[in-house]
This record gives structure tokens, sequence and C-alpha cells, in this order.
């Protein structure tokens, strides 16, 4: 069963990349971990429950501004959650798709057979995410606490996991990414 990742910062088209994979291979399955987040958030009483107790937390609802804003409540977080999205990925038979910006920066790679790494400018990866429910100075808060994309690159060249790096600044040749998940490149 093929696991490929794709990392790359907010806006980056990670999702737009993912579901046009999917749309030619359809048998991937699609996980992006923001709604994977989401849904444990809304859904997910013992996720809850886990997470309000742990970070002392009387409303869900406040969970953003904390982690945003605290490094110990983030790291704790990321714990709890990374711990729900493992499990869930080693449920999975199927061949995957894991849609995930922090993918190298929370070393998350284990178990993936391939990532790719779209590289994006900032100002057109804020343009792409602005209009959105965030604004503009939320959007460069959360893309500056991410590796940048060459110490991603840094990274991932120093491990034996193979990966492609994707520009995505201009329409993207989908052709050079099918060839990579197909192939033993």
């Amino acid at each position: 069963m093929t696991r490929i990742g794709i990392t790359g910062i907010m806006g980056s088209g990670k999702s737009t990349l993912a579901k046009r994979i999917v749309d030619k291979i359809p048998q991937f399955t699609y996980i992006d971990v923001d709604v994977f987040r989401r849904d444990l958030i809304q859904n997910n009483d013992l996720f809850k429950t886990e997470l309000l107790g742990k970070l002392n937390l009387k409303d869900i609802n406040q969970l953003n501004d904390l982690i945003y804003n605290d490094n110990n409540a983030m790291i704790l977080f990321k714990k709890i959650l990374h711990n729900y999205l493992s499990n869930y990925i080693q449920s999975k038979k199927e061949p995957l798709i894991v849609d995930y910006a922090l993918l190298i920066d929370d070393n998350l790679l284990n178990g993936l057979d391939k990532v790719i790494i779209l590289k994006c400018d900032l100002d057109k990866a804020i343009s792409r995410v602005s209009g959105g429910d965030l604004p503009i100075d939320t959007i460069k808060k959360r893309i500056n606490l991410q590796l940048s994309f060459e110490d991603k690159v840094k990274i991932i060249s120093n491990l034996n996991i193979k990966y492609l790096i994707v520009d995505n600044n201009h329409e993207m040749d989908l052709s050079k990414v099918i060839d990579f998940i197909n192939g033993d490149n």
C-alpha cells in the first residue's frame, strides 16, 4: 500500500493537488489533516475531553487562541492530535494521500513512502487563503510558525525517503507528480 505525504506552507496548494491526484488515481484515500483535526474537535467527545483536561480549558472554542499563543500548549495539542492521526492512518489499508503543512515540521514522515513538497511564494500563498475566515495578520503569523521551504528540503534530503519538489507558483505539471507517485523514483 502506497502512502504519499503532501506538504508546503498554508496556501501552497496541498489540498488542490491532493484532490487532483485522487481524480487521476481514485484508489487513493485523501486525508486532509486540517479537516481531520476539525472533525475530531467537533465530533469526537473523547478527543475534546482529553484536550480540555490536559490544556485546562473550559471551552473548546478557546483552543486556537491558546495554542497559537502558548508554545507549550501547542506542543501538548500536537502530541494528542498526532496520536489520534497516527492511529487513524495505521488503521487504513488502502493507498493514502496525507495533506499536512507540518508533515516535516512535526516529524510525521514515519510510514510514508514518498513526500511531495510544494514550493509557493509567500504573497501567492497569502492571496490564495485570504478572503476566508482568517485575517491576513493571522495567516502570516501561522505561516511564520512553519518551517521555511528551504528548511523542509534540508531536513527531508537527509532522510531515507523519496521526495519531489513541485513549484506551485504557476500551472503545475500533474503528469510529473503522477509519474513520481507511480514510479520507483
